[in-house]
């Protein structure tokens, strides 16, 4: 599987490597908490 290259700068989640998230547990687990995060920010929705 093609896998995208993530920035450990921009903390960015390419739309490609949502896909990917069973296969890496550690992004899996950056990916809930910035959805927490997002989440807890009224003006995010």
């Amino acid at each position: 599987m093609i896998r995208a290259r993530r920035s450990k700068k921009t903390k960015r989640l390419p739309m490609e490597e949502i896909g990917n998230l069973d296969d890496d547990p550690e992004f899996r687990a950056q990916v809930l908490d910035m959805i927490r995060v997002l989440e807890s920010i009224p003006e995010a929705a």
